[in-house]
């Protein structure tokens, strides 16, 4: 990525950062921000999350990786009575595919929007809560940076580099209408997407970091929490603080 990238965060937590601690949120508590709270700014109910409707159609002689893929999305809905699926034919249905991950949430600013940026992360996580800001001196070496990083707290899975157990993943939001969603006659499934949110986020310029867990046991084990910590080692490398005026 070209132009700097920013975390914008309370000025008592720029200390955790600067220390190497990275703090990733589960993609289910913003879900369940706008759910459960209302909040449709921080929240978002679409968060990697994505709506397919089709006419489905499977035989398993047939059957291309792609209809076992959306067989696989599928199953939730469907009850098997005797022995493995041979033929299925389900009309006009609709499903959810979500993805169940972390992410650690930054801003890609440049001098002419800065200040404009600052503004509109603090309307939307409430007046001046975001009075700190750090720097991220690289974008893509900070990523293979966390490849070969580990979870900051005590488990099973503590000793073990990130890009083992989970899908270590980077890169900027995209920004599109997600009200819209097309109708599939061909088993052709929309897989869920965490660097895809709606149009009416664009504000934020959001760029994330992404951990996908992989393993059945750790995929269980995250379920259980908000959020992971992961410890980078040479911080110094990754980040700078920066002063925030008041006066923006």
């Amino acid at each position: 990525m070209v132009e700097p990238v920013y975390k914008f965060m309370r000025k008592s937590d720029v200390h955790f950062l600067l220390n190497g601690s990275l703090k990733f949120g589960s993609l289910e508590t913003y879900r369940q921000q706008e759910l459960k709270q209302g909040d449709k700014r921080i929240g978002d109910q679409n968060e990697g999350l994505s709506r397919n409707s089709m006419n489905f159609r499977y035989d398993a002689k047939t059957a291309t990786t792609s209809d076992k893929r959306a067989l696989d999305n599928m199953a939730p809905f469907i009850k098997f009575f005797d022995g493995p699926l041979e033929n299925l034919l389900v009309e006009e249905c609709s499903f959810d595919v979500i993805a169940n991950c972390f992410v650690m949430s930054t801003s890609i600013a440049n001098q002419n929007n800065f200040a404009e940026l600052t503004n509109d992360i603090n309307r939307d996580a409430g007046k001046n809560v975001y009075d700190g800001c750090v720097e991220i001196k690289d974008f893509l070496t900070l990523w293979k940076a966390l490849r070969v990083s580990r979870l900051a707290a005590a488990s099973d899975f503590a000793d073990i580099p990130l890009d083992e157990i989970f899908a270590v993943q980077c890169g900027p939001v995209k920004y599109q209408p997600l009200t819209v969603h097309e109708f599939s006659i061909n088993n052709q499934f929309r897989d869920a997407d965490p660097l895809l949110k709606d149009l009416s986020y664009r504000h934020q310029r959001e760029a994330r970091f992404i951990l996908r867990p992989k393993v059945p046991k750790l995929i269980e084990y995250c379920a259980r929490f908000s959020d992971l910590r992961v410890q980078v080692s040479n911080p110094q490398e990754h980040f700078r603080e920066i002063d925030l005026s008041p006066y923006l």
